[in-house]
């Protein structure tokens, strides 16, 4: 399942974000409802929140750290899902070895 099917509504489409020179459009997510969605997911048991993902994937640690950032949350769990692919296939690969 894509994440952006798993949280839904809980994805803002197009947040415009502004600095001093720009203005952005990004998706963002706040953080409470990814923790919410979670909960509810039965994946967590508590909403208690980790503050070093927090930080790595909120939009901006010092003006928007309660939003994240959706391109680069589905982009750390695609590389995540990549990792365990490949170690899933590493295992495959030796068990048939093994079996030889």
């Amino acid at each position: 399942m894509h994440p952006r099917e798993f949280f839904g509504k809980a994805i803002k489409n197009c947040h415009e974000i502004k600095t001093e020179k720009k203005t952005f459009r990004v998706d963002t997510m706040p953080v409470a409802e990814f923790y919410l969605k979670i909960k509810i997911a039965n994946i967590t048991k508590n909403l208690k929140q980790n503050e070093s993902l927090n930080k790595e994937l909120c939009l901006d640690p010092k003006t928007h750290s309660d939003l994240f950032n959706i391109k680069m949350f589905i982009r750390a769990l695609e590389d995540i899902a990549e990792k365990e692919q490949e170690k899933l296939f590493e295992e495959e690969k030796a068990k048939a070895e093994s079996e030889k």
